[in-house]
């Protein structure tokens, strides 16, 4: 089976990799998934603040953005996408 992966910047992120969301992204923002790939998605308004710092497991990724399965050993919705820019690669 392959794995579901999107390069952003030349890293390469993967189902399974381990995340740590570093800043806050503005709603659809410009080249969020890569260059020339806005991020589709406007759920944020401030919830993505309490994600900052902390690491994820990656569950999937598409054009709406990366959603996770747990915060720090608890499961977390995965109806959340983040955009990769506000992303950094910390693990496998």
């Amino acid at each position: 089976m392959t794995k579901k992966k999107w390069v952003y910047e030349g890293v390469e992120f993967s189902v399974g990799d381990r995340v740590l969301v570093v800043r806050f992204a503005e709603k659809n923002e410009a080249d969020g998934m890569g260059h020339g790939i806005p991020w589709d998605n406007t759920w944020i308004d401030g919830d993505m603040d309490d994600s900052i710092g902390h690491e994820f497991t990656i569950l999937d990724i598409d054009y709406t953005g990366v959603r996770f399965c747990e915060t720090e050993g608890e499961y977390i919705e995965p109806g959340y996408g983040y955009p990769l820019s506000c992303l950094e690669k910390v693990g496998q």
